[in-house]
């Protein structure tokens, strides 16, 4: 299928002629874009001029063109080709004539600053072509012979619309296809790079690989959690519960233990596996209650009972 076809390859391919690209890593948006070495992404702001350095191992013969198409990374949209939106295209063309309604096999772009393109080049050979099956616009320079003393392609270009811009890419993730490919349109090479195009390139990388970490670490999380989960449990020789356990005991709510008990009170004690150490300690305080002297504990026992059978007779007397 030729490179701007309906769905073009996103597959990188160094080809017979080595093909490489490169760019000047800047850790600062001073030169209007940053690159993240964690995404392997590139933001930029709008209007902003992005050097791409291309290298071959072997010299392409004349006739070779370097492509450079946009497209959206996501499956769901693979298929739409990456347009302007419609207040930056008014801009260009206000009555809408470079794709009239009913001729969009007609490209006019040329005549309305190429109103059609997001993607620029600056070099004045480079040619802007346009794909009437799939109304996919891409922008095209041919390759030159090397200046003496350099190893490197460089062609730099520019972006006329935002990622974020309603009625055009909204926000939908974006990547640059670059081909290198004869003037049929056979490819010999390809390379691609995402790229976003914003007002504030440093922040919104920050932000991007913060949000890409916390992905990781959210993935990561369920089996070191089951692995703590597991030694805590070892450590403590106590065997695993499930759900909630519910545990009674009886004690004499009594400062002086010398006076007799006056009532029971009943304790419900909630143990859960969330927390190992108060769980520890619940159990510590109840085997405290239960080693309590045996006549204090039939002392208790004698007069529940004698409760229980004066209950008796008054429920059997009331009925």
């Amino acid at each position: 299928s030729p490179p701007t076809g309906t769905i073009p390859s996103q597959e990188d391919f160094t080809g017979p002629y080595g093909f490489e690209l490169h760019w000047m890593n800047t850790p600062h948006s001073r030169g209007g874009y940053v690159y993240s070495p964690l995404l392997k992404q590139v933001f930029i702001g709008m209007n902003n001029i992005l050097m791409m350095e291309f290298k071959t191992i072997v010299e392409p013969d004349p006739g070779f063109y370097i492509r450079a198409l946009m497209m959206y990374t996501c499956d769901d949209f693979v298929c739409e080709p990456v347009i302007r939106c419609a207040s930056h295209a008014l801009e260009d063309d206000p009555r809408q004539e470079a794709h009239a309604r009913g001729q969009e096999q007609i490209c006019k772009c040329a005549d309305f600053k190429n109103v059609g393109h997001v993607m620029r080049c600056t070099l004045a050979e480079a040619e802007y072509c346009y794909d009437i099956h799939s109304e996919r616009h891409s922008v095209r320079v041919p390759v030159r012979r090397l200046q003496a003393g350099t190893d490197f392609i460089r062609v730099p270009y520019s972006f006329s619309c935002k990622n974020s811009c309603p009625r055009g890419m909204q926000r939908k993730p974006v990547q640059i296809v670059f081909t290198l490919e004869t003037e049929e349109g056979d490819v010999y090479g390809r390379k691609v790079l995402p790229i976003k195009i914003c007002s504030c390139p440093k922040r919104d990388k920050d932000r991007q690989e913060r949000d890409f970490k916390k992905a990781q670490q959210s993935q990561n999380w369920p089996q070191s959690s089951k692995r703590l989960a597991t030694s805590s449990v070892n450590d403590s020789q106590q065997p695993p519960v499930k759900g909630i356990k519910m545990e009674e005991s009886n004690f004499e709510d009594s400062q002086n233990e010398e006076e007799k008990p006056k009532h029971r009170r009943q304790v419900t004690v909630h143990t859960t596996i969330t927390d190992h150490d108060p769980y520890q300690k619940v159990l510590t305080r109840i085997s405290n209650l239960e080693s309590s002297t045996e006549s204090h504990h039939r002392e208790v026992m004698n007069k529940l009972d004698r409760l229980e059978r004066l209950f008796n007779e008054f429920v059997q007397q009331r009925q």
